[in-house]
């Protein structure tokens, strides 16, 4: 298959020798490379002025008159980016069918998919319009052209390879309409494109009422909707292909026959493959191995990833999900082979008091998870998933594990340094949880799992299939934790 129609694009050959040197072994054709845009002057903007609402939208607009003006819109899509997979189709589609179509992209900081596009940009050489609002109330014809470099002012650190240019808006309400209603900016990209590309609607929110403005007027511009009721409610479709929207699809949905899985039953009465029992886990103290010891194990429990990987480059995370990594997708499950592939339980400071990194831990039994398993809605995830790792506790007391203290912020106040990344508030009262349920144990820093033991530690995930898969991958024992009677009473 010759795939030199696909190649992604950049603009500096000089900088980028290396990732095309990679790319050749893998990509007929290796890659095209863009000249960089050139710089433009004071006569290269043109102002415009759009009526919205109550509103009316002064622009400062560079001038493309040889490029259609599009958008790619889309409502919110949460933290949990992992498991919306359709939308990473759509937007990527996108990129590969327009790439060639002489398009100029509107975008702006805090929309849903403004990272996204410029990624996207940076990989297939789209151009795009950087809307940015105008920080004074003089006329956009003095409006200053430079823009910071600041985070705050730039907010393209972090696509230097972008194909950008900068466009310039500020609003002006009508009559008696309160300057603080501003419109949102999706709205005005909704409104102005000449052709609006719609990946996700939620019901009752900014982007349907503005598409629904758009498809009413009289001289309606093409606006063209991903029929996928996983990210728009069947009710939405309908009402706004009613209104004139054209239906787009990115394949054919119909539910492929999965081949026959084997049943609990047939899984366990199989002496290949039956699995380890976990009663010897399910206790804080069990008899186990053959010298029938006392044991008691701490637990890491994996979550689904809401961000970027400890010390994953940002564009690398974007590139994970906008081309499906297999490394993602599978929520704890895909943090747990993480884990195992790195050897590594990685520290973080991000949930505790202090700046320290370290490695948590539990001493809950694994027999209570189903009773401690909550959503924990200021963080987008659930606790207490079906997925980690136990390690013996007295093995990791000697790698430095210590149980975790819970005060006060006087008790903090009063601690050395030494304790306090063993510290953690036993109370929060903007949501008023209990962190002493948690019974938490730490390690500073990470803790490196290739001195651990086989005999020292047992891996844990959902179901007799996860395990058999994932044995592959651990020296310690996989364990389903669906063997639980308790556990599936509960379920």
């Amino acid at each position: 298959m010759n795939l030199s129609r696909y190649k992604p694009k950049f603009l500096d050959r000089q900088k980028l020798d290396s990732i095309n040197t990679r790319a050749e072994s893998v990509m007929d054709g290796g890659i095209d490379y863009l000249s960089s845009p050139r710089r433009l002057r004071e006569g290269d903007y043109a102002n415009h002025v759009h009526s919205l609402g109550n509103h009316s939208v002064q622009i400062r607009m560079p001038n493309v008159h040889s490029k259609k003006l599009v958008s790619i819109v889309s409502s919110r899509i949460g933290k949990n980016t992992d498991r919306k997979s359709n939308w990473f189709d759509a937007i990527r589609t996108l990129a590969v069918q327009q790439r060639n179509q002489n398009l100029c992209v509107l975008t702006a900081p805090g929309t849903t998919t403004f990272p996204y596009l410029c990624r996207l940009s940076e990989l297939f050489g789209w151009t795009l319009i950087l809307l940015t609002q105008s920080t004074n109330h003089s006329p956009l014809r003095h409006s200053p052209l430079k823009h910071s470099r600041s985070k705050r002012g730039f907010p393209l650190l972090n696509f230097p390879d972008a194909t950008v240019l900068h466009a310039i808006y500020d609003w002006q309400p009508k009559g008696k309409a309160q300057a603080n209603c501003n419109p949102n900016v999706d709205q005005l990209m909704i409104n102005i494109a000449e052709e609006c590309f719609v990946i996700s609607v939620r019901k009752n929110g900014t982007v349907n009422e503005a598409l629904k403005t758009r498809l009413q007027q009289v001289n309606s511009k093409r606006t063209r909707l991903l029929i996928n009721r996983q990210l728009t409610p069947q009710i939405v479709s309908v009402e706004l292909t009613k209104l004139g929207a054209i239906p787009w699809c990115l394949y054919d949905q119909r539910q492929r026959k999965r081949p026959p899985q084997p049943s609990r039953r047939t899984y366990r009465s199989s002496p290949k493959h039956k699995p380890a029992s976990l009663s010897k886990f399910a206790t804080p103290k069990t008899r186990v191995g053959p010298s029938r010891e006392d044991r008691r194990f701490l637990i890491h429990w994996t979550r689904q990833s809401t961000g970027p990987w400890p010390d994953q480059p940002y564009r690398e995370y974007l590139d994970d999900l906008l081309f499906q990594s297999p490394t993602r997708g599978e929520g704890g499950l895909s943090t747990l082979k993480r884990i195992l592939a790195q050897q590594k339980i990685r520290g973080s400071h991000k949930l505790t008091k202090g700046k320290e990194k370290v490695t948590c831990l539990t001493s809950v039994p694994l027999s209570q998870y189903a009773n401690r398993r909550i959503f924990r809605s200021h963080l987008a995830r659930w606790d207490f998933e079906h997925y980690g790792i136990a390690i013996d506790c007295d093995f990791l007391k000697k790698l430095g594990a210590r149980q975790v203290n819970y005060g006060t912020k006087s008790d903090w106040n009063r601690l050395c340094n030494l304790d306090r990344p063993f510290f953690q508030l036993q109370t929060t009262t903007s949501i008023a949880i209990d962190w002493r349920a948690e019974r938490e144990w730490r390690i500073r820093g990470d803790l490196d799992l290739k001195s651990i033991p086989k005999q020292m530690a047992f891996v844990f995930v959902k179901t007799n299939s996860e395990r058999a898969d994932l044995q592959k991958q651990s020296r310690w024992p996989v364990v389903p934790v669906e063997a639980l009677k308790n556990l599936n009473r509960q379920h």
